[in-house]
């Protein structure tokens, strides 16, 4: 309760200083206008002042004068000198340390009052007398700039503890048979308020908010009864009353009244404050400072200071951050951080051109932050091992700089000079409305109030002297560590600390071409405090905040910056982690370049890279696709068959993971247009059938460890997609599984064929579907088998030969064109291959086949609709119409020897070759198919499905339109159109005709 610094015991008085200084027309003293209505307003104020403080008339007439001046200058001031009802001539004629003793006083005697709307009122009668009184003492040069801060500042504590003693006491009080309420005369109640930022180095403004962080220890509390271990009775409610006290201490400060408010109040300085709660413990603020402390954060709490509350838990705790604070020994990556805090912000040496309309004193070029960021980068860096340079105060650190040899006189002298001339200029900008603001008005006639009440008798000179300052500031701050990596861009600042979003940086953002800059600034800084799994480590945070600025300015070069950064932060936020991605990015730049135009262009790569990290590195090696693309023998060692003593699971994780690279690498050249769309299923297909391969000798080899040798050799036959080697990277895979029983497999052994193939394959189709820690791989489609759903999942070569030479109906023949057997003993497998094109061949009706295709496909389009006007697959007209088309005339021209390529479009060209189909028809369908292929190929790629035209954003509707040769979506869009009009007649003429309806 004492007076601290400030104006501490003063024996100055304020009127006699006053008159002084008015009478030897010293420097900085508020001008008076000199226009008529000036000079009219300002006598019509003395008559008015005189009517309310008649002791105002025994004031010299210069101290007179001066009060007119002041009044005309700042409204604010007007009407504090209207309100205040201590006598003028008393304040005038009183010792200055007397006056501030006296409003501290009232305010300690308010913290007696019995209710909180008369406490209210009179915290609120101090500081407009507080504020009255100080401001005449700055505004008449009576003062120094830095007693006027130290004494808003002791004005402040008193008010804060006045608040905290009373809430705490009511709070206490009410909860009955709770709490000893002696331990509250001897402040031992385990509760503790700390000042950060201004007023905790005693360097508040006018118009401050203070910032406060609220610490309590349940341990520490007076409970009478202990048996809830240190938080209370049990059912007693901690985080209840913690709450009720931090909102009843933080109203009677902050609410706004008929008599105004005391202080804004702001508690954001506590660690992840949008999911803490206002008041910390002491165990969790020991936990997050050791765990995810940031260095922003270390340079915050150089300026804490224990206020009111428990001055044990006080002590304890700034004990507790004080290695958290000051490290003896620092990493060269610790280091780079701090350095970072000050390289965010944009600063060149000369200023370059700054503007004085609507500079931010506090937080532009060459502004109050600069000077602060100046001294506490240094200070962090250098503090653990100097405790002379773990000062709070900004000027007194500069001095302990200069003494330790960190910087020159010249440096601290122009800086000191600069600091006190803005936080002289921000103060009087703040005292003529008491408004929270650090800008420059952009205004005329508010320039030149501002000027006038700075001492200055135009506003050229007080631009002129105010951007000399910055310039000396931007000098020095340009010049700190100035061989190191910039983190700023050319368009300004990029800081990404603090609690809230800096001006500067949202207008940096603006200008890359952000239009929600402040949704992307919010995002930038919730990865900064851990809010993502890639930054709760602190090197983590170290790393993304030296690859922020290229981030940034690559995304800004995208045709939506806004929507890339969206994606971008979706693709960062599945991160597991983020050390080794962010050490990629920041030695390999082109690649996040690459990485980021990727996720724009396909999001569900996006996903699968976040949860896979590891593909990364395969946009370094983006060559080398899958060997052999015809049969797919080749490929990486994880595909082959080695390795089958390998435990199980890590054998499914390791095909995984090779088909996850395999499947990245071709949809990155697809859509980067180093292959075709043919290719790529060529790919796809090759890459899945390598896995089934895989999968499927491992699966017989852990039968055999697990004491069931073969009853049977299996044979797999792909249909669909993967059987036509045109899989897409979304396809399911079609298969059937076919068995021919051992011959020396006894009769009597307890498991027959059937049973040991039935369980081969539900283990083998497991191993391909079941997600494991690496994801899933395929879905499988068993439903082309004979008998469909109804029979066995897997049928012995005899059923298979007798059903698809008796039973099998037309659409089972027509699937039966894509298959191709890609698993199996050489006998077995030969042997099946060789039956599927005897099949192939063997003639049938073709008014049969005319009218099952037909009914079949109708069928289709009523079942199974198009999901979208881009269905390419669905769409009447489109790539099921084609393969439709050539299976029908496959099945009306059956070769005479082997049979027709699984792919549909290589076997259309045969079919022109044999001259089934007209040349002109040959390339009408095989045009229309690529055409499709390539649609449909992007569409699972880019979208990971079907979409619709107006869902594509702008990058993937170039790359597609660039993919398929069009000018312009309009022209895609008609060339659609026209291909499905064409692919109509085809099928018509050749197959029959689907009504409209």
């Amino acid at each position: 309760g004492s007076m601290k610094k400030g104006l501490g015991n003063s024996p100055l008085i304020l009127g006699e200083q006053l008159f002084e200084n008015l009478m030897a027309g010293q420097a900085g003293l508020p001008k008076p206008g000199d226009s008529a209505q000036a000079m009219a307003f300002r006598a019509r104020w003395r008559d008015e002042m005189i009517i309310a403080h008649p002791e105002i008339a025994h004031l010299p007439p210069p101290v007179q004068e001066f009060l007119c001046v002041v009044a005309e200058l700042s409204p604010f001031l007007r009407r504090s000198m209207v309100q205040e009802f201590i006598p003028f001539e008393k304040m005038m004629a009183m010792p200055m340390g007397t006056v501030m003793e006296t409003i501290i006083d009232a305010v300690q005697a308010a913290t007696l009052e019995p209710d909180n709307h008369t406490r209210m009122r009179l915290l609120r009668q101090a500081k407009t007398r507080c504020a009255l009184f100080l401001a005449l003492a700055d505004l008449g040069q009576v003062v120094p700039e830095i007693d006027i801060m130290q004494s808003l500042s002791d004005f402040a504590d008193a008010c804060i503890a006045c608040a905290f003693k009373a809430a705490i006491s009511q709070e206490m009080g009410e909860a009955a048979g709770i709490f000893d309420l002696a331990a509250l005369e001897q402040s031992r109640f385990g509760i503790s308020i700390f000042a950060m930022g201004k007023l905790g180095a005693g360097e508040l403004n006018y118009s401050s908010d203070i910032d406060l962080i609220i610490l309590f220890d349940p341990t520490a509390m007076p409970f009478i009864d202990q048996t809830g271990a240190g938080t209370g009775p049990r059912g007693f409610d901690l985080k209840r009353f913690m709450r009720r006290v931090t909102h009843q201490a933080v109203g009677m400060l902050n609410d706004q009244t008929e008599d105004g408010y005391v202080f804004r109040t702001d508690l954001r300085l506590r660690p992840n404050p949008s999911s803490t709660p206002a008041a910390i413990s002491l165990n969790f603020a020991a936990r997050y400072y050791e765990m995810s402390g940031q260095n922003w954060e270390r340079a915050a709490y150089i300026k804490a200071r224990f206020v009111t509350g428990d001055p044990a838990l006080g002590k304890k705790f700034l004990e507790m951050m004080r290695p958290f604070i000051w490290r003896k020994y620092l990493d060269y990556a610790a280091i780079e951080d701090i350095h970072s805090i000050k390289r965010q912000i944009y600063s060149v040496k000369g200023g370059g051109d700054i503007e004085f309309d609507g500079h931010d004193l506090k937080l532009g070029r060459g502004g109050i932050r600069e000077i602060e960021f100046f001294v506490q980068t240094q200070q962090l860096i250098l503090g653990g091992k100097h405790p002379q340079l773990r000062s709070r105060e900004t000027l007194q650190s500069l001095e302990g700089l200069c003494a330790a040899g960190q910087i020159n006189r010249l440096c601290a002298d122009q800086l000191r000079a600069a600091y006190l001339f803005l936080r002289n200029l921000e103060h009087r900008l703040q005292m003529i409305e008491d408004a929270q603001t650090h800008k420059i008005p952009t205004n005329g006639q508010d320039q030149l109030i501002l000027a006038r009440l700075s001492g200055f008798s135009s506003i050229e000179d007080l631009a002129h002297c105010l951007k000399a300052h910055l310039r000396t500031v931007q000098n020095w701050y340009a010049a700190l560590f100035e061989e190191a990596e910039d983190l700023s861009v050319q368009a300004g600042s990029l800081v990404f600390t603090g609690v809230e979003n800096d001006p500067e940086t949202l207008k940096t953002l603006e200008v890359l071409g952000f239009d929600d800059a402040e949704t992307i600034s919010t995002t930038i800084r919730q990865w900064h405090m851990g809010k993502m799994r890639a930054t709760r480590s602190v090197r983590g945070r170290e790393l993304l905040t030296r690859l922020v600025p290229s981030l940034l300015v690559q995304i800004s070069d995208s045709d939506d910056p806004d929507a890339t950064f969206k994606s971008f932060a979706r693709f960062l936020e599945q991160l597991p982690a983020g050390v080794q991605v962010f050490s990629l990015f920041l030695n390999k730049l082109p690649l996040m370049k690459e990485l980021i135009d990727l996720i724009n262009l396909s999001p569900p790569l996006g996903a699968r890279l976040a949860n896979h990290s590891y593909l990364i590195e395969n946009l370094l090696h983006r060559t080398g696709l899958a060997g052999d693309t015809n049969e797919g023998e080749a490929g990486s060692d994880a595909l082959s068959e080695a390795g089958l003593e390998e435990d199980y699971e890590f054998t499914l994780n390791q095909v995984r993971r090779a088909v996850s690279e395999r499947k990245f690498k071709t949809n990155v050249a697809f859509l980067t247009e180093q292959i075709e769309a043919l290719e790529a299923g060529r790919e796809f297909a090759s890459t899945a059938e390598q896995a089934v391969r895989r999968l499927s000798a491992a699966t017989g080899a852990r039968m055999v460890q697990r004491g069931n040798p073969p009853r049977a050799e299996v044979a797999i036959i792909a249909l669909g997609r993967l059987g036509a080697r045109a899989l897409t990277t979304t396809s399911d895979l079609d298969l059937i599984f076919v068995y021919a029983p051992l011959e020396r497999a006894k009769t009597d052994q307890p498991m027959d064929a059937a049973t040991w193939v039935t369980r081969y394959v539900r283990r083998l189709v497991t191993g391909l579907s079941v997600q494991t820690q690496e994801g899933g791989l395929y879905e499988i489609d068993m439903q082309l088998r004979p008998s469909g759903r109804a029979g066995p999942i897997a049928v012995s070569y005899d059923s298979f030969h007798k059903y698809y030479h008796h039973d099998a109906w037309i659409w089972e023949r027509m699937a039966l064109l894509k298959a191709r057997v890609i698993y199996g003993a050489p006998p077995l497998a030969e042997k099946l291959s060789e039956t599927i094109a005897e099949i192939l061949r063997h003639p049938l009706n073709p008014d049969q086949v005319r009218a099952d295709i037909l009914d079949m496909r109708k069928r289709l389009l009523q079942e199974k609709p198009p999901l979208s006007d881009w269905d390419i697959k669905r769409l009447w007209g489109g790539l099921t119409d084609i393969d439709f088309i050539i299976q029908a005339l496959s099945l009306l021209h059956p070769r005479k020897e082997g049979r027709y390529p699984c792919h549909m479009l290589e076997a259309l060209a045969q079919l022109e070759s044999q001259g089934h189909v007209s040349r002109a028809r040959a390339r009408e369908l095989h045009e229309a198919g690529l055409f499709f292929d390539h649609i449909l190929h992007f569409e699972r790629a880019s979208v990971g499905g079907v979409t619709r035209p107006e869902d594509l954003q702008p990058r993937q509707q170039s790359a597609l339109i660039r993919m398929v040769g069009c000018k312009n979506f309009a022209e895609l869009e008609r060339k659609i159109t026209k291909t499905r009009h064409l692919v109509q007649g085809h099928f018509q003429q050749i197959i029959g005709k689907i009504s409209d309806g």
